[in-house]
């Protein structure tokens, strides 16, 4: 994956074919990626070296099966709010214990909306 302006705070691939989320150059302006309705189902496990400052991370619509598949966003150590609603791993109960390594994590959705499950995090610490 790849862009033009590497000067820019936020980027949205919104409604692509992007199935693996990797690749990116060194970005420390980055801090909002928006990538819902895509295909994605992997994320890279260095890509936090290359968006050192990413807050935001919608992965709304997207293929992730598996809480491991998960596993690279632990790296991200400013990441704040991670959407995931509308993913196959949203269907699982929530418990991964490495993900969140040293914050708090709250649901933001409302009753109903799947809260007990993982679908959107407002991360602290």
């Amino acid at each position: 994956m790849c862009y033009a302006e590497q000067d820019q705070d936020a980027i949205d691939f919104t409604d692509n074919d992007i199935t693996q989320l990797s690749n990116f150059p060194l970005s420390p302006r980055l801090r909002t990626l928006l990538l819902a309705r895509n295909r994605v189902t992997s994320i890279q496990p260095a890509l936090a070296k290359s968006i050192p400052n990413l807050t935001t991370l919608v992965l709304t619509s997207n293929n992730f099966a598996e809480l491991a598949d998960l596993d690279p966003l632990s790296a991200f150590a400013k990441l704040t709010h991670l959407v995931l609603m509308e993913n196959p791993v949203t269907r699982r109960e929530v418990g991964a214990p490495g993900l969140f390594r040293g914050r708090t994590r709250r649901p933001t959705d409302r009753p109903g909306n799947g809260v007990g499950r993982v679908c959107r995090w407002k991360l602290t610490g």
